[in-house]
């Protein structure tokens, strides 16, 4: 077992070989429309969870998705003007951070992940969801994942060891055992 399987088995997550997810045995229903939450309530439950700043992360990242390509504009531009340097490099910058957040805004982006949310969720189950994360305990939970994350490598360092040195027997007497040896 890698130590990707192992974490994802620890926290719960479905793992099939070489730690790829596992396709479900049956798809999930679809939620029909008129028991999806509404984009306000996803909202409200990112908020919740914390989402909205690793949305605004990977939101900013889309100048980096734009620049890519700067090989082929690059290219053509070289074609027909002067040569690139630092201070059209520069403005190149510029302009792409311009046309990202025109091409795809913070908020048209949680509309899309907010769009794959309805179609997994009900208005119940988020609103379920609002509710306990909110909570003191599902305050807690939040705030403690990090440091029970950052305590994993534990577990897995101990299930090496003891792969290592046979379970101190334990796992010979039970394949002795299941053997009929």
């Amino acid at each position: 077992m890698s130590t990707f399987q192992f974490v994802a088995y620890a926290l719960g997550l479905p793992t099939g070989p070489a730690g790829a997810p596992e396709t479900p045995a049956a798809a999930p229903k679809a939620i029909p429309a008129a028991d999806q939450p509404t984009k306000e309530q996803l909202i409200q439950l990112f908020e919740v969870l914390r989402l909205t700043p690793l949305f605004q992360a990977a939101n900013a990242k889309v100048p980096d998705v734009i620049k890519a390509n700067w090989n082929k504009i690059e290219a053509n531009y070289l074609a027909e003007n002067p040569p690139w340097n630092e201070e059209r490099e520069a403005i190149a910058d510029q302009v792409a951070n311009q046309v990202a957040t025109t091409i795809y805004p913070l908020s048209a982006m949680e509309s899309d992940i907010a769009g794959v949310y309805q179609s997994f969720l009900s208005a119940d189950d988020v609103a379920a969801a609002i509710a306990f994360f909110s909570s003191s305990a599902g305050q807690n939970l939040l705030n403690s994942q990090p440091a029970m994350l950052l305590a994993l490598p534990v577990v897995v360092g101990n299930i090496q060891q003891l792969n290592e040195t046979g379970g101190n027997g334990a796992l010979w007497a039970a394949l002795t055992a299941a053997l009929g040896k």
